[in-house]
C-alpha cells in the first residue's frame, strides 16, 4: 500500500489500475469493464479504481471507478503520476494484444514496470500476432508480469509461440458474471419484439481488426438466406447492431444508441433462447450493408 504522498508509510486502501479497450466502443469490453470492476469491489470494498481509457469521460459516467485517464490522447509525462499512484496494474481483460493494436496498451505497462508497480494481465485475448515488432512488444511485456491468465488455449499456444516465459492460465471471460437487470415482457413489445415465440439474437457488427485472415466476400446474400431458413419455423429476431462510421464520437454514439450499457444489454439476452454473433467484413459501405441486412430479417415477419 502507498500512503498519500506516495511514499510507503501509513496503510491506505490499494489503488488498482486497469487499462484495456475502454470508453464505449464495444458492449463486451464495456461489460467486462463492470463486471471486473464489481468483483473487485466486493473482495475490497475500500480500493481505489483507477481505469486508464480511450474515452475517460464515457467511463466515469457508465462505471464505478475513482478516476479516469485518457490512455491513449495522454501524454507519457501526464500519465506518469497516475500510473506511479498504483499498487497494481491490470492489462485486460478482453482481446487488446493484436497487430498494429498490442502497443498502445503495453506503454502503459512499460512506464509501470519503469515505475516499479506490478503488472497482471488477466482474461486477454491475443492475436493475430503477424508483425514481428508487436510479438517482440508482446513477449516482453508480459514477461515482466506477476501473472497472465488469457481467455482461450489459442491465445495460450500464441504465448509460447512468441516466447512468453511467465505461466498462462486459461481462464473465462469476466463478463460471464455480470448480473443483467430485469427484462419484461412489456419491456419487449415497446421495442416491436413480439413475445410467445422463440427468439433468436443477432449481434451483427464489423470484423474489426482481431479478425483473423482476410476479410471474406459475398456474405450478404448467403447470411439472409440462412437466417430466413432459421426464421421460417416461426422464430423472431432481435438485433444488437454495430459498425464502424469512421471517429471515435460517431462510433460512441452509435454504440450507446443501439446497445445501452452491459447490464441493459445482458437484460435482453437473458430473454433469447439462441444468440448468433456474426463480424461483417470492413468495407466502406458497412453501415448501409448491415442496414440492409435488418431490413431482410425484418421483412421476414
Amino acid at each position: 500500500m502507498k500512503s498519500t504522498d506516495g511514499s510507503d508509510g501509513d496503510i491506505m486502501a490499494p489503488i488498482i489500475g486497469i487499462i484495456g479497450s475502454y470508453g464505449g466502443l464495444n458492449i463486451g469490453d464495456e461489460a467486462i469493464l463492470a463486471s471486473s470492476i464489481a468483483q473487485l469491489r466486493a473482495a475490497a470494498p475500500d480500493l481505489e479504481i483507477v481505469v486508464f481509457s480511450r474515452d475517460a469521460e464515457h467511463t466515469r459516467r457508465h462505471h464505478d471507478v475513482d478516476r479516469a485517464v485518457n490512455a491513449r490522447t495522454t501524454l507519457r509525462a501526464q500519465i506518469r503520476p497516475e500510473v506511479q499512484r498504483l499498487d497494481l496494474l491490470l492489462l485486460g481483460g478482453g482481446g487488446i494484444l493484436y497487430d498494429n493494436e498490442a502497443q498502445y496498451y503495453l506503454r502503459v505497462t512499460a512506464l509501470a514496470r519503469d515505475l516499479g508497480v506490478p503488472t497482471f494481465a488477466f482474461a486477454i485475448g491475443i492475436g493475430p500476432l503477424e508483425r514481428r515488432d508487436d510479438q517482440i512488444a508482446v513477449r516482453d511485456a508480459l514477461n515482466e508480469m506477476a501473472g497472465i491468465t488469457v481467455r482461450e488455449v489459442t491465445a495460450k499456444r500464441l504465448c509460447d509461440d512468441v516466447g512468453v516465459t511467465v505461466p498462462v492460465e486459461v481462464t473465462a471471460d469476466p463478463a460471464l458474471l455480470l448480473e443483467p437487470l430485469p427484462y419484461t415482457d412489456d419491456m419487449l413489445a415497446r421495442e416491436a419484439i413480439p413475445t410467445g415465440r422463440r427468439l433468436i439474437g443477432f449481434s451483427i457488427r464489423e470484423r474489426g481488426g482481431a479478425g483473423p485472415g482476410p476479410a471474406p466476400r459475398g456474405w450478404l446474400p448467403q447470411d439472409v438466406t440462412r437466417c430466413r431458413r432459421c426464421l421460417a419455423d416461426g422464430l423472431c429476431a432481435s438485433f444488437v447492431t454495430s459498425w464502424t462510421l469512421g471517429d471515435h464520437e460517431k462510433r460512441q454514439r452509435c454504440a450507446e444508441a443501439h446497445r445501452g450499457t452491459p447490464p441493459a444489454a445482458a437484460r435482453k439476452m437473458a430473454k433469447v433462447d439462441l444468440s448468433v454473433s456474426h463480424k461483417t467484413p470492413a468495407a466502406p459501405t458497412q453501415p448501409q450493408r448491415t442496414v440492409s441486412v435488418q431490413r431482410e430479417f425484418c421483412q421476414v415477419h
